[in-house]
C-alpha cells in the first residue's frame, strides 16, 4: 500500500515539473523574441547582420549614475524621433541615419545607444559633440524572421536632462 502512495505522489511530482518547465520555456520564448541586440563598437563601420546576431541581448535598463552624474548637463535635438521605413519584404534590411545637433552649452557625450532587439544594430559617435556642432546615429534594421507591423525601439544615453532620448523604426515587414 505504501509503495502505491510512494509512485502515486511521483507521478504527480513529474507532472508538476513538466508543467513548470513547458511554462518556463513558453515565457521564455515570449520574452525573448529577438534575443540578439548588440551595440556596434566601432563608429567607423556599420556591422553585417550576420555579426549581429552572434551577440548578447542588452537589456533596457538606465546606466550606472556614476558617469552621467559627473558629466554637465547640455540639450540635443534630432532631425527624426520616429522614422517609418514604408513596407520591406523578410530578409531585407533598412538603414537610416538620425542626424542631432547640440543645442546645449557643454559638450554632449552619447554614453550609449541601446535597442529592444538584436535586429536593430546602432552606430553612435564616440567623441563629443561640442556645442552647436551635428553628429549622426545610423541604425541597421535586419528584418529576416519577421512579419507584421514592427516597432523598434532605439534608446540613447546622453548627458541630457530627458536620458534616455527614445528613437524609433516603424513599418510593416510581409513575407517573401
Amino acid at each position: 500500500m505504501q509503495g502505491h502512495r510512494i509512485r502515486k505522489r511521483l507521478r504527480v511530482s513529474g507532472v508538476w515539473l513538466l508543467m513548470a518547465g513547458t511554462l518556463g520555456l513558453c515565457a521564455g520564448i515570449l520574452i525573448g523574441g529577438c534575443q540578439n541586440s548588440r551595440s556596434a563598437q566601432d563608429s567607423s563601420q556599420i556591422p553585417s547582420s550576420e555579426e549581429a546576431g552572434s551577440s548578447v541581448r542588452a537589456p533596457l535598463t538606465s546606466l550606472s549614475s556614476s558617469r552621467k552624474d559627473t558629466l554637465p548637463l547640455t540639450n540635443v535635438e534630432f532631425d527624426q524621433y520616429v522614422v517609418d521605413f514604408g513596407t520591406l519584404t523578410s530578409g531585407e534590411e533598412f538603414t537610416y541615419t538620425f542626424h542631432f545637433r547640440n543645442t546645449g552649452e557643454a559638450p554632449l557625450v552619447i554614453q550609449e545607444v541601446r535597442t529592444s532587439c538584436g535586429c536593430t544594430v546602432p552606430v553612435w559617435p564616440r567623441k563629443p559633440i561640442l556645442p552647436g556642432e551635428t553628429g549622426e546615429l545610423t541604425v541597421v534594421y535586419n528584418s529576416t524572421g519577421h512579419q507584421g507591423h514592427i516597432v523598434r525601439k532605439v534608446l540613447v544615453y546622453a548627458n541630457v536632462p530627458n536620458s534616455p532620448i527614445v528613437l524609433q523604426l516603424r513599418g510593416n515587414v510581409s513575407a517573401r
